[in-house]
């Protein structure tokens, strides 16, 4: 809170809630992340499923559900799509994907 409170003047919780959800427009996602997972990227099947966006030491750090696995994953390194700084650190701390349909 005191980081927040330093270089964004937060001075509540509700206020670093704001901050945290904060929408980033044009949004383009950390090309080393890209690569990092460009072949499991390439590899996802069309079906519904669960993935795991896993850290550099395989710990799961993001877990989501969606009806189109390859559509709603590489969602995530759209060029100019617009998402949340919470996804753009998850996506930079990513070294890992698995699914299961």
């Amino acid at each position: 809170m005191e980081i927040a409170e330093d270089e964004h003047g937060v001075q509540s919780l509700d206020e670093l809630l704001e901050l945290q959800n904060k929408q980033i427009k044009n949004f383009i996602p950390p090309s080393v992340a890209q690569k990092r997972l460009q072949d499991k990227l390439d590899d996802l099947p069309e079906d519904p499923g669960v993935y795991y966006f896993k850290d550099k030491t395989g710990n799961i750090h993001y877990v989501g559900k969606a009806k189109c696995l390859k559509d709603r994953v590489k969602s995530y390194f759209q060029y100019g799509n617009v998402t949340s700084r919470k996804i753009s650190a998850m996506l930079k701390k990513s070294h890992f994907l698995d699914w299961e349909c």
